[in-house]
């Protein structure tokens, strides 16, 4: 007689095949009522693709908005894709096409921000320069690797990451696509069929997936000089070259440009002049990392210019309250002079004690180069301004951040909670919890699950 484990594996086999082809038939399905035939991709990357269908998770960032009938990763990779395509062609028309979102009275509406100024053409010309003379080999390598990104931490990814000796699978999605880049070929359809295509190894995805190098973490200043670390550290000992920085810095452009892509999937939302000047002012200071001047305070000079696009000198002669308040604008997206004057007054709204707390953390993001950035703080904030405007977030959502930071460094010192685990403001950012932080009086206790570094409010 057959084993039950025998009848029942051919039976879970056919089960997860006709699931995978109705994920690509809905997949092929949405891409066609959505691009049409503006949207070149193969069949190897909707299958790859297709994994993020089964996944759980999904960014918190915009949670109000859903999107029907499609996970949100989907939007977002495929604007990715189809941004890179715009870029690649970079005429008038697909810059037209590229900022469409920008002007988009219903986007912008959906967003609730203030209106930005739209990408402007010489900025795309710019960025469609750099793109445009891309070989295939690289070229293609930012299309996978937005594909890629996608389905981090997805059951299948994770289920194929275990069947790699010795490989310690993080709970996090970016550090998930860190240490499974030297793997790629292994774990992903897609990388294998790049690297039998171009004869290589693993070591462009390894460029993209830099560990600890997040290019969305340095433009909201979400961490401390440990987001640099790696990267000077590689340029400093020629690990990491300046093209394979070049190439990192694209990857993450594409990733920015399809970044509120569940909102607006064709063209870019998210990619303003402001994002853009954001993105140019980090570029401008990693390239001038790796010389191994140690006076060189890469979160000071970036600091420092976000100070000066809000002009806080008007606010405080306070060096280190200005330079506090240019990292909480970068978290919070300002930019605008008058943007620094609301911030400034919000600020003000704080008690002196809480201040105090705001203005001693980012003084220590001057020099802490250990602990992992914490991730999602942004998707907090950005949630939060949706829901309240900009002085409930800071009055309500600052404290709190400071609270689970406090946590965390009780913790780190304990020994409870690992230098590899960043603490996460996932579970925080998401809108039901958004709601009872700006809502509810009572506070909770705050805990940090010491595993996957998730924080969040008990009773």
């Amino acid at each position: 007689m057959k084993s039950l484990a025998r009848i029942l594996f051919p039976m879970m086999m056919v089960t997860e095949n006709v699931l995978a082809k109705d994920h690509i038939t809905t997949l092929k399905n949405y891409i066609k009522a959505t691009y049409g035939h503006e949207l070149v991709i193969s069949d190897a990357q909707i299958r790859q693709l297709s994994w993020v269908m089964d996944n759980p998770q999904a960014t918190p960032e915009m949670d109000r908005y859903k999107v029907k009938g499609i996970h949100k990763e989907v939007p977002r990779a495929l604007s990715r894709l189809y941004n890179l395509q715009r870029l690649r062609s970079g005429t008038k028309e697909d810059f037209e096409k590229f900022i469409a979102p920008q002007k988009d009275i219903k986007a912008l509406n959906e967003e609730k921000a203030e209106k930005p100024e739209a990408l402007s053409f010489e900025s795309f010309r710019q960025l469609s320069a750099a793109i445009r003379p891309m070989d295939d080999y690289h070229y293609e390598g930012l299309a996978a690797a937005a594909i890629i990104s996608a389905v981090t931490l997805s059951p299948e990814a994770i289920q194929k990451a275990r069947l790699i000796p010795d490989l310690k699978i993080p709970t996090g999605s970016v550090k998930f696509l860190a240490a499974t880049a030297p793997e790629a070929g292994k774990i992903y359809p897609l990388a294998r069929a790049f690297n039998k295509r171009f004869d290589t190894g693993n070591h462009l995805f390894e460029v993209a997936f830099m560990p600890d190098s997040h290019l969305r973490h340095m433009m909201y200043n979400e961490g401390s000089l440990a987001m640099y670390k790696h990267i000077d550290r590689g340029l400093a000992n020629g690990s990491v070259s300046r093209d394979e920085l070049r190439f990192w810095y694209y990857h993450w452009v594409i990733n920015i440009a399809g970044f509120r892509g569940h909102l607006a999937p064709k063209g870019s939302l998210y990619l303003t002049q402001n994002t853009y000047n954001a993105m140019t002012a980090v570029k401008t200071v990693l390239d001038q990392l790796g010389s191994g001047e140690k006076a060189f305070n890469p979160i000071r000079a970036y600091l420092a210019k976000r100070a000066e696009w809000l002009q806080l000198e008007k606010h405080t002669r306070n060096t280190d309250e200005q330079l506090a308040l240019a990292s909480l604008a970068a978290s919070l997206r300002l930019f605008s002079p008058e943007q620094g004057k609301q911030l400034y007054q919000a600020f003000g709204q704080l008690s002196p004690a809480n201040q105090k707390r705001w203005v001693a953390y980012s003084q220590y993001q001057f020099t802490n180069t250990r602990t992992p950035a914490p991730t999602y703080a942004p998707a907090l904030f950005a949630n939060a301004v949706v829901e309240a405007g900009l002085a409930d977030t800071v009055v309500k959502a600052l404290p709190l951040f400071l609270d689970v930071i406090d946590k965390e460094q009780k913790m780190r010192k304990n020994g409870q909670l690992s230098l590899q685990v960043p603490v996460s403001f996932r579970e925080l950012s998401q809108q039901q919890q958004v709601d009872r932080i700006l809502h509810q009086p009572l506070k909770g206790i705050v805990t940090i699950d010491p595993v996957t570094g998730v924080a969040s409010i008990t009773k």
